[in-house]
């Protein structure tokens, strides 16, 4: 685990496998201790340990063998770690008077968030908004618990605990965290290989951005943890860092491959991306939408065919898929799923009534007809081997059912005439070319 100590200007760093032995061998990088103070360029300004020896204890010095997270509470400088497994716990540690973080007047709580609130694999932890956040692994939830007044885990007053799913979002072990104080929003990454994105949400599990992380590569436990932070070439200047924890010790006891990556966000997404659905669900296969100028946004998954358009008469177009498996159409944003349609059918949404939103349609082939939500009744227009081109071919503000028919070059278009334009291998590509406020028929010839 990772995070940015404000009062230090350094980062707290843990590793919660590197006293770990294999086969009875001990470990060969353990020399008693496994939390790291580093300064942004990466040099070691200090160290302290959570484990000694069997058994622990609640000392500030042995009361965890698996601290897999950690957080600072800038205001109170206590710092939390949190301990994964079915008895997954989070410690506090205040320091004493002393005010000197590891020493023997520290002070450590531990709070059984398994059992309170049910994060049974807290493999990371966050502080924020006087809020402790907890990642919790491989359920794929992110929890909350407010702190009461007095700042401290567990202090009697905390407020009630919310969670949210993080596995809809695309990211299916969720074993980073980390708390953006600038917008306070939330930064999540996942150790899954096929998971290679940083996404920031809200802290009630909105996702309002996804960034790309392919040029860290497809290992697992590449992407363990995660924080927001002064540049280490210009403070002036915030990056991302996060830690790679690699091949786990106890798999291979000679291993020495964690790293701390320093990534720039480049010019930040200056619009929120809408949010997936409840029924949405994003295996390791997820898709990405990249959209030029705005970022890269995860909805939708393999098979899903985008269906982008204006569902709410908001003058912009919702990020959008229908999902031929199970005939569910999902737009972010929307409250549910839509079920209409089927496998073998082509979306085909426009504005057929003309009150400026979209409409959900599909073209089924097989039998000719269109379907559209809200009509009274489907329409035969086409058959199997015909391409839909529905427009506004009349400029009446209602979009016409259209096909085109390659295997005699023929446009049909219901209400306004049949053309012949195009042939075999043609793409229809029909847009208003000379601004006269109506759509051209026209073809590219591959």
């Amino acid at each position: 685990g990772i995070d940015y100590w404000p009062a230090t200007g350094n980062f707290l760093i843990n590793d919660s496998e590197v006293e770990e032995s294999v086969g009875g061998n001990p470990p060969v990088y353990w020399h008693g201790y496994n939390v790291f103070l580093s300064t942004p360029a990466g040099d070691l300004a200090g160290n302290c340990t959570t484990f000694t020896a069997a058994p622990i204890s609640l000392a500030y010095n042995n009361f965890s063998n698996e601290p897999t997270g950690v957080a600072i509470n800038p205001n109170n400088n206590h710092i939390f770690f949190s301990n994964d497994g079915s008895n997954s716990r989070v410690f506090e540690v205040g320091m004493g008077t002393d005010n000197v973080y590891c020493t023997s007047d520290d002070t450590v709580t531990r709070t059984f968030v398994a059992t309170l609130y049910g994060a049974t694999d807290a493999e990371d932890v966050a502080y924020g908004n006087n809020t402790v956040f907890i990642a919790d692994g491989i359920n794929a939830e992110v929890y909350s618990i407010p702190l009461g007044a007095n700042g401290i885990l567990g202090g009697g007053d905390d407020g009630p605990v919310t969670h949210f799913d993080t596995a809809a979002l695309g990211f299916s072990d969720l074993e980073g965290i980390g708390f953006n104080q600038d917008s306070g929003t939330l930064f999540i990454v996942s150790t899954t290989p096929t998971n290679r994105y940083l996404g920031e949400t809200t802290t009630t599990g909105t996702l309002l951005r996804a960034y790309d992380l392919s040029l860290m590569g497809s290992d697992g436990n590449l992407r363990s943890d995660v924080t927001y932070a002064p540049s280490s070439q210009n403070p002036a200047v915030k990056n991302i860092y996060i830690a790679s924890r690699g091949v786990d010790n106890d798999n291979d006891r000679d291993e020495n491959d964690g790293r701390i990556w320093e990534i720039s966000l480049g010019s930040t997404p200056v619009i929120d991306t809408p949010t997936p659905t409840p029924t949405m669900t994003a295996p390791p296969d997820a898709g990405t939408w990249h959209i030029y100028g705005q970022g890269a946004y995860v909805f939708g998954t393999s098979g899903d065919v985008p269906v982008e358009a204006d569902y709410n008469g908001d003058g912009t177009a919702e990020i959008a898929v229908f999902r031929p498996s199970n005939g569910n159409w999902y737009i972010a944003g929307s409250a549910s799923s839509y079920v209409f349609g089927g496998i073998g059918d082509i979306p085909v949404v426009a504005d057929y009534n003309g009150d400026g939103t979209a409409d959900v349609a599909v073209f089924r082939p097989s039998n000719g007809n269109w379907y559209i939500v809200g009509s009274a009744s489907s329409y035969v227009f086409g058959g199997s081997g015909d391409i839909p081109v529905v427009a506004d071919y009349n400029a009446d503000g209602r979009n016409d059912i259209a096909i085109f028919r390659p295997s005699n070059s023929t446009w049909y278009i219901a209400g306004v005439g049949t053309f012949v334009w195009g042939g075999s291998g043609d793409i229809p590509v029909v847009a208003d070319y000379n601004g006269d406020g109506m759509v051209d028929i026209a073809v590219f010839r591959p």
